[in-house]
C-alpha cells in the first residue's frame, strides 16, 4: 500500500491550531498557581503535550556559524527542525556593483572557500557572455578552467565526506579527506599562488599561464587523490553502523527536491540525471566522456554514493585535461596556446607570475611599463583602474557547482549553491510514508498537522526555548548598577568576579584615568587601552574584565569581545610572564624566521599560543613585527630582539628561563615582564622611557641621507 502526500507552505498561525490543548493565561502574581496546576497534570498528558525546544547553532560546531536550526525533540528522536539561514551575509552582491568587472572574481572567490573555481567561472563565462567573447576564449585557458573545476569538486565532496564522518565521531575520515584534498591545494597553488580565494579565473581567460611541470605534478598525486577516495569508500560504505542509521533516512522524494529547487548529489539521487555539465554543455564539457550517477532513492546513503562515485568521474575528466593541456602545449606559438583573449581593450595588462613572496606582475611586464613603454604604463594604468566597458545587457549564466556600458555590474545576483541545501531539513522529519514495503521509518507518534513547518496542537507562541541564561553574577551587578554609578559599579563588580578589594579599587581608579583622557561623548574610544589594562591585571583579557569594560562604557560583552579578538594584541588565554612572538612573515622567514620558530618549540616544547606549565614563557607566531630592517627579528612582550638566529633566540628564551635579566636590542636595559608592559600600553608610565638604547642604524639611515643633501619636508603655507 503507498499514500500520497501534498507538501504544502505553512499556514497562518490561527487559533484552530490550539483547538483542544490546555492553556494557561498568566496575569498579575498568579505564577505559583499556574505552577501546581501544571503540576497537577498527569505524566500522559504532559508527554502528549510538552515540547523540548533546542536552538543548534548558530554557534555550534558543526553549523560554523552561518545556520541556525530550532529542533523540537521527542526524547532522543528530533521530531520537527525550522531552518533560520542568513547568518554570513557578507553584502558581495552589493560591494560588486561598485567594482570593475575584473575585481569582481575577488569576490565571487570568497563566496564558497570550498569550492572557489566554480564560482570565479560562473562569473567570467556572464562576464564573457556580455562581451560577446566566449568563443575567443583561448582553447588553453577553457581547458585549464575545466581541470580546476574537477580538482575543486574532488575537494569539496571529500570534505563534505570527511567532515560529516568526523561529526560523528569518525576522526579518521577527516584526516584521509584533509590528505586528499592537500593534494590538490597544492596544484590550486602552483598555478595561482593561494590555496583558496584565488581570483585566478579572469574574464578573458586566465590571470597568467600554468607553470612548467604542473600537468606532471597533477598526474603524480591523482593515484594518492584515487586511493584516498577509496579508502573513504571502504570504511564507510559497508560499514553496519552508518548503513543502518542513513539507509532510508532522510529522503527526499523527487517532486519534493524540485519544488524546494535542489540540485547536485541530492536530486540525483532521487533518479534524476540533472547535471548542467550535459544538459547546458559549457567550457566544452559536451567533448568529455564521463556519467552521471544516479540511484532511485534519495536518502542519506545514496547522497553519500553520489558524491563518491562523482569525485571518480571527476579523475576520469582531469586525466582527459591533462592529456589536452600537453598537446595544447606543443602547439607552440599557436593562438590557442594562451591563456588570455588577443583584445587589448579586455585582456589584463598584466602577467602575473609567482615569485618567493606569492603572486605579483611579472618582472617582464615590470620592466616593460616602468623602464621602455609610456603608452603600457598608460594602458596598465587605465584598465586597472577603471576596468573596461561592457555593453549594456542582461546575462543569465549557470555551471555545475560540487553542491549542487558601464565599467562595473549594474545590478548582480546569485543563487549560492548550498544555501538550498538546508531548506529540505523539515521535509527530512516529516511522517514517514509507507512504501511497497509497507516500512515508515520517520515517525515516532502520530501528529494531527503533519504541513511542512505547522506546529502540532497545543504548541503556541514562538518556538523558542526560555531557559534562563548562565551568567556571571558580576555581570549582572554590573549591567544594574552602572546606570547609577558606573565608577563604583566598575569596583563592586570587581569584588564580586573575584578581585581581591585592594585590586577592584585599583581598577577603578585606573579606568577613570584612562576615560579622563577622552572627550565626553568619545569614551569608547577607551576601549583599547582598558583591555591592555585588564591583561596588566589577569594577564589575558578574561572574561570578567570584558564585562568590566562592557559595562564602564556601555557596550555589550560581544562588542568588546569583538575588539579583543580582532588585534592580537591582546592574548584570550594566560600569557607567560615572557611572551615570546616569532615573525615568520615573507622577508623574516626567508633570512631565518622559520628555523628560528622551529628551534623555539622544540627547545620549549610549546606549539603556538601555548604557555609553559610553570607560566614562564608563551609562544606566538606573529604575521609582522613591523622591522623588516632588523629581520628575522623575535618580541619578547613587545621588545625587540633583531638579528635573530636559532642559536641566539634559544640563548635568550634559556635565560629568561633561569630567571635571568635580559637586554632587548632596541628599548629598556631589561625586559619587563608581561604585565609590567600591558600597564604601559594601557598609557602608564613605568619610568623607564630614557634606558637602553634608541632606534637602530637601518632606522636612523634615511634621516641621515636627507640631512646630508639638505631634504626637508615641505612647509605648512601660510593662511
Amino acid at each position: 500500500m503507498s499514500t500520497t502526500r501534498t507538501f504544502r507552505a505553512s499556514g497562518p498561525a490561527t487559533d484552530d491550531l490550539s483547538a483542544g490543548a490546555e492553556q494557561f493565561t498568566v496575569s498579575g502574581g498568579d505564577w505559583d498557581d499556574v505552577v501546581a496546576q501544571i503540576a497537577e497534570r498527569d505524566e500522559a498528558d504532559r508527554l502528549r503535550n510538552d515540547r523540548i525546544v533546542l536552538n543548534m547553532g548558530p554557534v555550534h560546531p558543526s553549523t560554523h556559524g552561518v545556520l541556525r536550526l530550532v529542533l523540537e525533540a521527542d526524547g532522543e528522536v528530533v521530531t520537527e527542525v525550522r531552518v533560520g539561514t542568513g547568518y554570513l551575509h557578507t553584502g558581495i552582491e552589493k560591494n560588486m556593483e561598485y567594482r570593475t568587472w575584473v575585481q569582481g572574481e575577488t569576490f565571487v572567490t570568497r563566496m564558497d572557500y570550498v569550492a572557489p573555481f566554480f564560482q570565479e567561472v560562473g562569473y567570467a563565462l556572464a562576464v564573457e557572455k556580455l562581451l560577446g567573447i566566449t568563443d575567443d576564449v583561448p582553447e588553453k585557458a577553457t581547458v585549464t578552467r575545466v581541470l580546476l573545476m574537477e580538482l575543486n569538486r574532488i575537494a569539496s565532496h571529500v570534505v563534505a565526506v570527511g567532515t560529516g564522518g568526523n561529526e560523528m565521531g569518525g576522526t579518521t575520515l577527516m584526516t584521509i579527506a584533509f590528505r586528499c584534498r592537500e593534494n590538490i591545494l597544492k596544484a590550486f597553488e602552483m598555478v595561482s599562488g593561494l590555496r583558496m580565494n584565488h581570483a585566478y579565473i579572469r574574464p578573458g581567460g586566465l590571470a597568467q599561464d600554468i607553470p612548467e611541470g604542473f600537468t606532471e605534478f597533477v598526474r603524480s598525486v591523482m593515484p594518492d587523490i584515487k586511493r584516498d577516495i577509496h579508502e573513504l569508500e571502504l570504511l564507510l560504505m559497508e560499514n553496519p553502523i552508518l548503513k543502518s542509521r542513513f539507509i532510508g533516512v532522510g529522503e527526499i522524494s523527487l517532486a519534493g527536491g524540485l519544488a524546494l529547487g535542489l540540485t547536485g548529489p541530492c536530486l540525483r539521487a532521487a533518479g534524476y540525471p540533472l547535471d548542467l555539465r550535459r544538459t547546458n554543455p559549457y567550457c566544452g564539457y559536451e567533448t568529455y566522456d564521463f556519467r552521471v550517477p544516479t540511484y532511485k532513492v534519495s536518502d542519506c546513503y545514496n547522497r553519500l554514493r553520489i558524491r563518491l562515485d562523482e569525485a571518480y568521474e571527476s579523475l576520469k575528466i582531469v586525466s582527459q585535461c591533462l592529456d589536452r593541456l600537453d598537446e595544447i602545449s606543443a602547439r607552440g606559438d599557436d593562438p590557442s596556446n594562451t591563456t588570455m583573449v588577443a583584445d587589448p581593450t579586455i585582456a589584463w595588462p598584466a602577467r602575473m607570475a609567482i615569485a618567493t613572496d606569492g603572486q605579483g606582475q611579472s618582472l617582464e611586464h615590470v620592466r616593460e611599463i616602468m623602464g621602455s613603454s609610456m603608452e603600457s604604463l598608460i594602458h596598465h594604468f587605465k584598465l586597472v583602474t577603471q576596468g573596461f566597458r561592457v555593453p549594456a545587457g542582461q546575462v543569465y549564466q549557470t555551471v555545475e557547482h560540487a553542491k549542487g556600458g558601464p565599467r562595473h555590474p549594474r545590478r548582480l545576483r546569485r543563487r549560492h549553491p548550498p544555501l538550498p541545501g538546508p531548506l529540505p531539513r523539515p521535509l527530512l522529519l516529516q511522517p514517514a510514508v509507507a512504501g511497497p514495503d509497507g516500512r515508515g521509518r520517520h515517525d515516532r507518534r502520530p501528529r494531527a498537522h503533519p504541513g511542512l513547518h505547522r506546529p502540532r496542537p497545543g504548541r503556541r507562541g514562538p518556538l523558542m526555548s526560555t531557559t534562563e541564561n548562565a551568567v556571571n553574577p558580576a555581570v549582572e551587578t554590573i549591567a544594574t548598577v552602572s546606570a547609577v554609578d558606573p565608577a563604583g559599579a566598575v569596583a563592586a563588580a570587581a569584588v564580586a568576579a573575584g578581585y581581591s578589594p585592594d585590586v577592584a579599587q585599583g581598577l577603578q581608579v585606573d579606568i577613570e584615568r584612562i576615560i579622563a583622557r577622552y572627550p565626553a561623548g568619545k569614551e569608547r574610544s577607551a576601549l583599547i587601552p582598558m583591555l591592555h589594562l585588564i591583561q596588566s591585571v589577569d594577564g589575558y583579557v578574561s572574561p570578567a574584565g570584558i564585562a568590566l569594560c562592557a559595562a564602564r562604557l556601555g557596550l555589550d560583552r560581544a562588542e568588546v569581545s569583538a575588539v579583543a579578538t580582532f588585534y592580537s594584541q591582546f592574548r584570550r588565554h594566560p600569557a607567560g610572564t615572557y611572551h615570546v612572538g616569532v615573525c615568520t612573515n615573507a622577508l623574516c622567514a626567508v633570512m631565518g624566521g622559520d628555523e628560528i620558530w622551529t628551534a623555539v618549540t622544540e627547545h620549549t616544547g610549546l606549539g603556538a599560543e601555548e604557555t609553559s606549565e610553570d607560566g614562564t614563557i608563551s609562544l606566538e607566531r606573529i604575521e609582522c613585527n613591523a622591522a623588516c630592517d632588523y629581520a628575522p627579528v623575535v618580541m619578547v612582550n613587545w621588545e625587540f630582539f633583531d638579528n635573530q638566529t636559532p642559536d641566539s633566540a634559544v640563548a635568550m628564551i634559556s635565560a629568561l628561563e633561569r630567571g635571568e635579566d635580559v637586554a632587548p636590542t632596541r628599548g629598556p636595559e631589561t625586559v619587563p615582564t608581561f604585565r609590567e608592559n600591558e600597564r604601559l600600553l594601557a598609557g602608564f608610565e613605568d619610568g623607564r622611557t630614557d634606558e637602553g638604547r634608541g632606534p637602530g642604524e637601518p632606522t636612523l639611515r634615511g634621516l641621515r641621507i636627507a640631512r646630508e643633501h639638505g631634504w626637508t619636508a615641505p612647509k605648512e603655507e601660510s593662511k
